[in-house]
């Protein structure tokens, strides 16, 4: 029973573990879905290497691995934490991007204790569980450590999220893992040592529940400012500051507005207004809190104005802080929904004049979403029939690199795929304004014909040949081919992934020699059974990238939904390694390549299901059931391809453990890396699919081939 609530605790507190490292990389090195993968990636590299360690360890540590292991690998948690938010800056320079070789190292550094320590204890549990029950009892560990991170990320999400911060979430994880190890300990095992040992460990996290500062860890990320307010909620951390008397607000750590910013909030309003300056249904994407949409309300004839913020967190934080958001709502024209656009424009009948897209950049796929083809074309149909479209991207009108040229030609073909005319004004932003009514530069004549009051947008400090002269510098030197970006093909984001990691000196040709060696070095020389398990990891991993990228690219805010798609996939894990393997009856490679070309099927029909998710986005119970029970049956297939494989080897349980376990989490650190490095970027999500089933499919063939040899 003992081992058994190990392993749950083991699974417990890794998947916590996982989800608030994976949250406060983005949060402090600035992250987008690349960070992730690379997160990821490290993590079942380095559990994949302790669990190889074991192999050189005595066994007189396995009652190490019950009694303390699970106490250690929580302080170490929110050691690790801790020592991200406090030495972040003391490592990088203040205010400067981090690059792609500092993320990649500064994840293995900092998760190497706690996952190099959690891999040891998967096969020092597995051995300690067989010696008590003399029978192969691999796959029932790995079941219940499964189980275990159905516990943690169930209670994250539902229990936790909404209310404390990472450093007191990991410190309750730590106070459970203390009630463990006293509920381990025998009547004569409490030495005096032993019970220091714990009550030090105690100290640290009533220390931070109770006593510690209430931004103690955001104090040196947002250094040289006033914290006024950090929120936990389901969307993401939001944090406000002020310096100077200017207030800042951040998501996820990214700034998404600073008060005082008076050219940007006119320009966004205005350029797209005043060519429209009758309209009467106007529609706002995002950035309508603080204070743009009170720049709308001069117009005299605006009717109403549809202003979409899903994170209802963020609309109370701009209340507070922001007076003009709170007149706001006192603006009967003005109404605000908590709601994704996406869903929103399915649902609604309404047509709109104008619509104001006012999100950061693409370099998020969150983001990305909004500059698609796709989207464009649902908008459009909510469009009276010369309502246009404003959307902008950052500035180029100083230096044009290769890489700016791209981005701004793939957003602007993209626009001219749906619309007839597509306008660019070079200002603080590369605005696009997309019609398939008229549009021109005269439009500043229309501030004195309409009497719109304005600091900026006007005569006196820009002049319409100008901008036109500025503009048409800047197409002109646009590429004149490019793909379109697509929702599942979304060249734009990776584009833009390109141009962040050009910031950086790096060598492609080092980063592919270190992928390659990921590949190479765990297959060489393996069983093929072994490397059939890689695949399987490989493809797991893999597909769940997928997925947090797809859920995303339809649902957005994945920081909402990574607690429950990661536990889900652990209980698929647990599901198929504890209960569908008790439905197999012959154990041989026949069948075992049955399950590997299961695995193919699961890869191959992905797309499928995406674009049936895609579909249903409106009815978001049926969307996310249906997403939960996809990720389940993955984890099921590859948890009985585990448990599987410890059937049909021989060797000893330790051994046998620390080969299955590292094989899995090679593959799975392999497929993270370079599912979101290069398959995805380079082939987009439907091509990757095809070729991780024809990596499952070849793998199943070959072992198929070698049951035939074995027969014969």
């Amino acid at each position: 029973m003992k081992i058994r609530i190990a392993a749950v605790l083991l699974g417990f507190t890794s998947i916590i573990t996982q989800i608030i490292m994976m949250r406060e990389f983005m949060i402090v090195a600035g992250g987008n879905e690349l960070v992730m993968g690379i997160i990821l990636a490290s993590w079942m590299l380095l559990t994949a290497a302790g669990a190889l360690l074991t192999k050189f360890l005595p066994s007189g540590l396995r009652n190490y691995a019950l009694y303390y292991n699970p106490l250690l690998l929580s302080l170490i948690a929110l050691g690790s934490v801790t020592s991200l938010n406090i030495f972040f800056h003391d490592i990088f320079t203040y205010g400067v991007a981090v690059g792609l070789y500092e993320i990649i190292l500064l994840s293995l550094v900092m998760l190497a204790p706690f996952c190099l320590l959690g891999g040891i204890s998967f096969p020092l549990l597995s051995a300690l569980y067989n010696s008590s029950k003399k029978q192969d009892t691999v796959g029932e560990v790995y079941a219940w450590e499964g189980i275990g991170s159905i516990g943690g990320g169930v209670i994250f999400n539902l229990l936790m999220i909404n209310f404390f911060s990472s450093d007191v979430v990991l410190s309750v994880v730590m106070l459970i893992n203390i009630l463990f190890v006293f509920y381990n300990l025998q009547t004569g095992q409490y030495t005096a040592v032993r019970i220091l040992f714990i009550l030090i460990c105690l100290i640290l996290p009533l220390y931070l529940i109770f006593i510690c500062p209430k931004y103690c860890l955001r104090e040196e990320l947002f250094r040289g400012q006033e914290i006024l307010s950090v929120e936990q909620t389901p969307f993401g951390e939001l944090a406000v500051t002020e310096s100077n008397g200017q207030v800042n607000f951040y998501e996820s750590g990214q700034a998404v507005y600073s008060s005082r910013s008076i050219t940007r909030l006119e320009e966004r309003v205005h350029f797209a207004m005043l060519q429209r300056p009758y309209a009467k249904q106007i529609l706002m994407i995002s950035g309508g809190l603080f204070g743009s949409a009170n720049e709308i309300v001069k117009y005299p004839d605006v009717e109403e104005i549809v202003l979409l913020e899903p994170n209802k967190y963020l609309v109370k934080l701009a209340k507070h802080f922001i007076p003009e958001t709170d007149s706001l709502f006192k603006t009967s024209e003005v109404k605000v929904l908590h709601k994704d656009a996406r869903i929103f424009l399915n649902e609604t009948e309404k047509k709109f004049d104008v619509a104001l897209i006012n999100t950061p950049d693409p370099s998020t796929a969150q983001f990305n979403r909004y500059f698609t083809i796709d989207f464009f074309k649902r908008l459009k149909q909510h469009l009276t029939s010369s309502g246009l479209i404003s959307i902008s991207l950052s500035s180029t009108a100083n230096y044009m690199s290769e890489e700016s040229a791209l981005t701004n030609a793939i957003l602007h073909h993209s626009l001219k795929k749906v619309f007839k005319h597509v306008q660019l004004i070079a200002g603080n932003r590369n605005y696009y304004l997309a019609s398939d009514g008229r549009l021109d530069y005269g439009f500043l004549n229309n501030i004195e014909k309409h009497n719109i009051q304005t600091d900026y947008v006007n005569s006196f400090y820009l002049d319409s040949s100008l901008l036109k002269h500025q503009s048409e510098i800047i197409r002109e030197q646009l590429p004149e081919q490019t793909k379109p970006n697509k929702d599942f093909r979304p060249v734009l984001y990776f584009a833009e992934i390109n141009q962040w990691l050009k910031h950086f000196e790096y060598n492609r040709w080092i980063l592919i020699g270190l992928l390659a060696l990921l590949i190479i070095v765990p297959v060489a020389g393996n069983k093929l059974v072994n490397t059939a398990l890689y695949t399987g990891g490989f493809t797991a991993a893999s597909i769940e990238f997928i997925l947090l990228f797809s859920y995303q690219i339809i649902y957005g805010y994945v920081y909402l939904f990574l607690g429950f798609i990661i536990p889900v996939f652990m209980g698929g894990l647990a599901f198929g390694a504890l209960r569908l393997i008790k439905s197999v009856w012959v154990f041989n490679l026949k069948t075992y390549s049955g399950i590997q070309l299961l695995i193919g099927v699961y890869a191959i029909s992905t797309p499928l299901v995406l674009l049936l998710l895609r579909e249903l986005v409106s009815m978001e119970l049926i969307m996310h059931a249906l997403f939960l029970l996809f990720t389940f049956t993955g984890g099921m297939l590859v948890g009985l391809q585990f448990a599987y494989s410890t059937r049909i080897q021989q060797s000893g349980i330790k051994p046998l453990a620390a080969v299955t376990y590292s094989a899995d989490m090679f593959g799975s650190a392999a497929g993270a890396i370079l599912t979101s490095i290069i398959l995805v970027p380079l082939l987009g999500i439907t091509a990757s699919t095809y070729v991780l089933a024809g990596f499952n499919f070849l793998v199943a063939l070959l072992i198929y081939l070698k049951h035939k040899k074995l027969i014969t």
